[in-house]
């Protein structure tokens, strides 16, 4: 026995800060995908889109929006339709301040269920309506 332990995978997901992974970004426990990129993309598109592109569970997309739903990090300009510091446009149809009540409000709303792991409960957090 060396008495090293090896890294024991989370029996749920997880936003990890490392600051030798992305300078700190929080991203999805054991991968170097920003929680923020995951809302962007269930923002423009659906968590089935987020999903597929990076290969995530339904349960680490929530766990990835309910994070930035809490927390507020991403913030959107709807009037030049330009995620801040990206260059990334969107056509939004809300407010960054209603975008924030929004994606708050869910994450408020089904935070407890996400806590106990009841997925199943949680509906997918709310998009871009065009």
């Amino acid at each position: 026995m060396t008495g090293s332990v090896s890294p024991v995978a989370p029996s749920r997901p997880q936003v990890a800060f490392d600051p030798a992974v992305l300078s700190g970004e929080p991203c999805i426990l054991g991968r170097r995908i920003p929680v923020r990129m995951v809302a962007e993309m269930v923002w423009n598109e659906n968590v089935d889109e987020a999903m597929d592109m990076w290969g995530l569970s339904r349960e680490e997309v929530l766990v990835a929006c309910w994070f930035v739903g809490a927390t507020g990090i991403m913030t959107i300009h709807a009037e030049s339709g330009e995620q801040e510091g990206t260059g990334n446009a969107y056509k939004l149809n809300l407010s960054s301040e209603e975008w924030r009540e929004r994606w708050n409000a869910w994450a408020n709303r089904y935070a407890a269920s996400l806590w106990l792991s009841d997925y199943d409960a949680v509906p997918d957090p709310p998009f871009n309506l065009p």
